[in-house]
């Protein structure tokens, strides 16, 4: 009888589910930049786009705009080797961020991006290059990193000018997101609710579609649900699931309203964090021990009672993901979150294969389960 009302629980609140920090280590800062010696060109004749470094670093540009971007990065890279003090070599290493990222490859980028945010002058190109420096530690996973360069850059680096609005609360979202995911969800909250604020009270209600600002305070508010959602443990009772399944919904109505913003880049980002909230979920349920008492006969009986009750996060999870895929497909985007979205349908698919495949053979699966 308990563990008939300990599913009747379960399905009920996967229905409800579907509706500078003191004392951190700063190091590994660089505050000035590395001076390069230039390598000695060959006593020979060198190619034109050796000797002529404006050409150079414009074929370069040329090959970029194109998307040729290997023969670009090897145009910027002899630039860098031959002539590190030339005066565009800040967007040299500019450039190089953006092909690495292109690439995924976040290690490469937040190398260059740091590059040209220590060589750019002060102004709008330093200010991007930082936000495109921190979004790559974000990638990575390096969050006490990035909040100690942001923190280092708000204080000191950026003091002085004059940011706008907009690249400000960029880089005040990205250390919020880096404080939701170390610990601080509620201190993340009120920094993301300071910029919804202030950018509702700017414009008027029907005038708040593609804003990239008002989408990533929103994302960031999701974040901070799903930062807490892992911060304790499902255990095999109520109170643990009905706080679980509460913080979905919260996440759910934030992820939702990133989408409603109309910007595809946020819009497959809500949904690849929405899709993997569910799969936590699934096997958080699915890992936890068996209860002691049952015999060997009454196990997989339990198991696939429990896969019946659960196997729908699966499915919401494999809807969401293909649905923002396809969604991307349409317009002919392609994001890192449409790399992580497509790998993650595959784990999706295996999980649901090897669970339906396990209970198929006993015999315990309920035709409606199928996809």
């Amino acid at each position: 009888m308990m563990r008939g009302t300990l599913f009747s629980f379960i399905a009920l609140c996967l229905l409800l589910a579907a509706c500078v920090t003191p004392g951190r280590q700063v190091d590994y800062l660089i505050t000035e930049p590395i001076v390069i010696t230039p390598k000695v060109l060959p006593a020979k004749e060198s190619p034109p786009e050796e000797r002529d470094f404006d050409e150079l670093f414009a074929l370069a540009n040329d090959h970029f705009d194109d998307g040729d971007y290997d023969t670009a990065a090897r145009y910027f890279h002899d630039i860098l080797t031959y002539n590190p003090v030339y005066q565009n070599t800040p967007f040299c290493y500019y450039n190089l961020g953006l092909i690495a990222i292109k690439k995924n490859d976040y290690e490469t980028a937040q190398s260059n991006f740091k590059a040209a945010y220590l060589t750019l002058g002060k102004g709008s190109d330093k200010i991007d290059a930082l936000n495109l420096y921190l979004h790559s530690l974000g990638r990575l996973g390096r969050w006490e990193e990035l909040l100690d360069i942001a923190d280092n850059a708000l204080k000191a680096d950026l003091t002085g000018d004059q940011i706008p609005a907009e690249p400000l609360r960029e880089i005040l979202l990205r250390r919020a997101e880096a404080t939701a995911l170390t610990g601080k969800p509620e201190e993340a909250r009120k920094t993301a609710q300071y910029v919804i604020f202030e950018i509702r009270r700017e414009r008027t209600p029907d005038n708040l579609l593609f804003i990239p600002e008002l989408a990533m305070a929103y994302f960031v508010m999701g974040r901070s649900a799903v930062a807490e959602f892992g911060s304790f443990p499902f255990e095999n009772n109520r109170d643990i699931l009905l706080r679980k399944c509460t913080i979905i919904q919260e996440a759910q109505r934030w992820f939702l309203k990133t989408i409603q913003t109309g910007i595809i880049y946020w819009t497959n980002a809500s949904a690849y964090e929405l899709a993997a909230l569910y799969r936590a979920l699934f096997d958080e349920m699915a890992k936890y021990p068996l209860p002691s008492e049952l015999t060997e006969e009454e196990k997989p009986v339990y198991e696939c009672e429990l896969w019946g009750k659960t196997v729908g996060l699966l499915k919401k999870a494999r809807k969401t993901l293909t649905g923002s895929i396809e969604s991307a497909k349409r317009i002919h985007e392609h994001n890192e979150f449409i790399d992580d979205s497509l790998r993650l349908l595959v784990e999706i698919n295996a999980a649901y294969e090897t669970k339906d495949n396990y209970c198929r053979s006993r015999g315990l699966t309920d035709e409606k389960n199928r996809p």
